[in-house]
């Protein structure tokens, strides 16, 4: 008797998302927060697949913009359709931050997304999805002295530095003195 194997079926794979070494994701904190747009799906034959999304802590946020996905409990949403409708309505899903949620100040809108496709056969593959909700980092450059509040002042550094930016001091010459007034 001779077998012959012609294929294999494997699990369905999420796709596009970086490494655990190049999370969090940072995404700007402007409207909608689209944490999945890049992502994609793959699956090795035409049944359909469920695709369940699960927030580390639904008091964080919610889903909107759900497309096929429906709410199963807090923080878990499901789908199960065909991997360009999966993928059609993952790409659209927006995050919303609750308000009412205190954020650490080291991890603003820091959420962690456990992400599973399951086919057919019940063989399935989980991924994660870790995103903080801030713009990128920006460098400040102080390049004179003079702290009057105009730009290259450790002044203005200050007034326009946000979360994650850095400050840099680049002066003319060293050992220097920078006066801060009272109040900036």
């Amino acid at each position: 008797v001779k077998v012959r194997i012609t294929s294999v079926n494997g699990a369905p794979q999420i796709l596009n998302l970086p490494s655990l070494a190049d999370q969090p994701v940072l995404i700007a904190p402007a409207a909608p927060i689209r944490p999945f747009a890049a992502l994609g799906l793959s699956n090795d034959d035409t049944n359909k697949v469920v695709f369940t999304i699960t927030l580390d802590n639904a008091a964080k946020g919610s889903l909107t913009n759900l497309g096929l996905f429906t709410q199963t409990a807090a923080g878990t949403y499901l789908m199960t359709g065909s991997v360009a409708a999966v993928v059609s309505s993952l790409t659209n899903l927006a995050y919303t931050l609750n308000p009412a949620f205190t954020f650490p100040p080291d991890d603003p809108g820091g959420t962690t997304f456990t992400l599973n496709a399951r086919d057919y056969a019940l063989l399935s593959s989980t991924r994660t999805l870790y995103i903080q909700i801030q713009s990128e980092p920006r460098n400040h450059l102080v390049v004179r002295a003079a702290n009057d509040g105009l730009p290259g002042s450790f002044a203005y550094a200050l007034t326009h530095a946000g979360n994650n930016d850095v400050i840099t001091f680049a002066l003319p010459a060293y050992p220097a003195v920078v006066r801060l007034a009272g109040a900036l």
